[in-house]
């Protein structure tokens, strides 16, 4: 997340504002389960209205919870599962009362819900004012089944069954919707991240890493045309790919119920470690191609000249 939100320029915390996200982003999931919305489009996009929604607007100005409200009620709508404001108001006020620990919980009434009505009438403007309008959302969900099942059917899998590889990298990617990445990265990006992170969570030789034999003439263009999606975003973005995966460890490493499971937090611990340590070989790869490049380059140069003086 960057330094200069508006809500730090409130004088919100980096911590702070990450906390209060991340709780609403698990408010805005237990509720849309709660109106039976589907998790991996309207939810996840109702996620994405409130990430970006922050990035230009501050949480001291604006109440997160009924922003959140709004978000999901707006997402329903464009992810064609529309759900009465009525029933979405009644599964809020209900939820929020348990979230404040208020007993007994009060049942909505009509005064209660004009007041609901009212702000989320005002919201829906301004988030939609937000976003430019543009509800139009990727979700990388799709994308990571393709590159699942093109990994899936390697030799290396044969101590994984594909769809707990599958189900690992599918949660992977819902959980991330609690952090920036799905505003900052690209929806491939994102799916490789899943993928990548289920490689780490199985013990499974990323298969990206693997150096092929095939080195010159029709086999590297065979090689080249064998290449799967994960494989070529890897290549492509693999920097990107590393930092959203390390940002969704991080996540789950701040999660009181993962800190209170020592077999996950351990096993989380391993695989943020394995992230970092993938980091500093790739920075040191790319150190040593640069001053091997620059080293070439000189070379050049300079028998070029002596060739001009002979």
């Amino acid at each position: 997340m960057e330094g200069n939100t508006p809500s730090r320029k409130d004088g919100i915390s980096k911590d702070e504002e990450i906390l209060i996200r991340q709780k609403t982003c698990v408010f805005i999931r237990e509720l849309g389960i709660q109106l039976k919305l589907q998790v991996r489009s309207t939810i996840a996009t109702a996620l994405i209205f409130f990430q970006r929604f922050y990035v230009r607007h501050s949480l001291k100005v604006h109440d997160h919870h009924m922003v959140a409200l709004t978000c999901l009620f707006l997402a329903a709508k464009t992810e064609d599962e529309p759900r009465k404001l009525h029933k979405v108001a009644e599964k809020y006020h209900t939820m929020l009362q348990k979230k404040q620990n208020k007993t007994p919980i009060q049942l909505l009434n009509e005064e209660t819900y004009f007041t609901y009505k009212s702000k989320v009438c005002i919201y829906e403007r301004i988030v939609l004012q937000t976003l430019s309008f543009d509800l139009n959302v990727v979700h990388p969900h799709t994308i990571m089944i393709k590159m699942c099942k093109q990994l899936t059917k390697a030799p290396a899998f044969s101590s994984v069954k594909p769809r707990d590889f599958a189900q690992h990298a599918f949660n992977f990617l819902n959980d991330s919707g609690r952090t920036t990445v799905g505003v900052v990265y690209s929806p491939n990006t994102l799916a490789a991240s899943a993928v990548y992170f289920a490689f780490k969570y199985f013990e499974i030789q990323d298969i990206a890493k693997r150096k092929s034999k095939k080195s010159k003439g029709d086999e590297e263009k065979e090689e080249e045309e064998q290449e799967t999606e994960y494989q070529k975003e890897m290549r492509e973005n693999a920097a990107d790919i590393r930092d959203v995966s390390l940002q969704v460890m991080q996540m789950y490493l701040r999660d009181p119920k993962i800190q209170s499971e020592k077999s996950k937090h351990e096993k989380i611990m391993r695989i943020e470690g394995e992230i970092k340590i993938d980091m500093r070989e790739s920075e040191k790869n790319s150190t040593s191609l640069k001053v091997e490049t620059k080293t070439t380059s000189v070379s050049s140069s300079t028998k070029k000249e002596n060739g001009n003086h002979m």
